[in-house]
């Protein structure tokens, strides 16, 4: 979860929740970021469920994410 949720992904997730986006050409415009990595960023965060994209507006309508994580031995 650590390399899903890097410093740029986590941005690019609070400037979703806050703004939204259109589509990733516009939000990576917005970023200041490459649409190649913007594109990749979406892609990850998509897989993982921490976007939600409805054609080609995303969204991220969370307010915090949390994990858990057990140490325990199986």
């Amino acid at each position: 979860m650590l390399d899903t949720l890097s410093p740029r992904r986590l941005d690019l997730l609070k400037y979703v929740r806050q703004n939204g986006a259109d589509n990733i050409k516009s939000l990576a415009i917005a970023l200041g970021r490459d649409y190649k990595n913007v594109h990749h960023d979406v892609s990850v965060l998509l897989s993982a469920g921490l976007l939600l994209q409805d054609g080609r507006k995303l969204s991220a309508p969370w307010d915090e994410l949390s994990t858990h994580v057990s140490l325990k031995m199986a």
